[in-house]
């Protein structure tokens, strides 16, 4: 099982192995180092933030959702490489009119998904949803033999876009704080942007903004991957 793989890796890289580690934020591909014992990989994966939204008038512009963590060991990796992606964070609103935040794209590597927060939507006077529902030890959505080892940790939800401020949602970094008509990102791995068209960090929602501020929403933050081994 995998489980007792992990065992016995974990007895073989404590003789004399070296802990490895890389994060990835651009590229498509990671070729497998030639002295991986055993072929597996500890991971955390960071999926993209949504923008914040631009409310012309004096409403509040609403908050990004954060994207969803995923933490994941061990996982197997087969071949000489393996394709990945990264989520970018979602671009804020547009000052100039009411729009929308875009949502963040969802990073991915070797089939498992950390799902990107939704951008804030004005008609709907809502922050961004943040991505993923959470979960807990035990998840098998994406498991090596039946098994997976981590947790999945849902990005918090963006402060909706009323006629009042909103901080928006926690998650592993704090949310975003709502302030002067505007309402804050939820928060990812980073913390959420604040209100007033700040970005987030780290798959962060950006925070919102309206025309008493006069700038764009805050973009959401970038995703990212990080990936540790053992190498004989």
């Amino acid at each position: 099982t995998a489980l007792a793989r992990l065992d016995a890796n974990v007895s073989t890289a404590g003789g004399g192995a070296t802990h490895k580690a890389v994060k990835l934020t651009s590229g498509t591909s990671w070729t497998h180092p030639a002295n991986l014992i055993d072929d597996f990989v500890l991971i955390t994966m960071v999926g993209g933030g949504g923008g914040g939204s631009h409310r012309e008038g004096f409403d509040t512009g609403g908050g990004g959702g954060g994207g969803e963590v995923v933490l994941k060991m061990p996982h197997f990796v087969t071949g000489s490489a393996t394709t990945y992606a990264i989520g970018a964070g979602g671009s804020g609103g547009a000052a100039g009119a009411d729009n929308d935040g875009a949502p963040g794209g969802s990073t991915t590597f070797d089939g498992i998904v950390a799902e990107g927060g939704s951008g804030a939507d004005v008609s709907a006077y809502q922050g961004g949803d943040g991505g993923g529902s959470g979960g807990g030890v035990g998840d098998t959505a994406a498991g090596d033999d039946g098994v997976f080892m981590g947790v999945r940790v849902g990005g918090g939800a963006g402060g909706g876009g009323t006629s009042t401020f909103y901080w928006g949602g926690h998650s592993i970094g704090v949310r975003g704080a709502g302030t002067s008509d505007n309402s804050g990102g939820g928060a990812s791995w980073g913390d959420g942007g604040d209100g007033g068209g700040n970005n987030g960090i780290d798959g962060s929602g950006g925070g919102g903004t309206n025309n008493n501020g006069g700038t764009t929403g805050g973009d959401g933050g970038d995703g990212w991957i990080m990936l540790e081994w053992w190498e004989s």
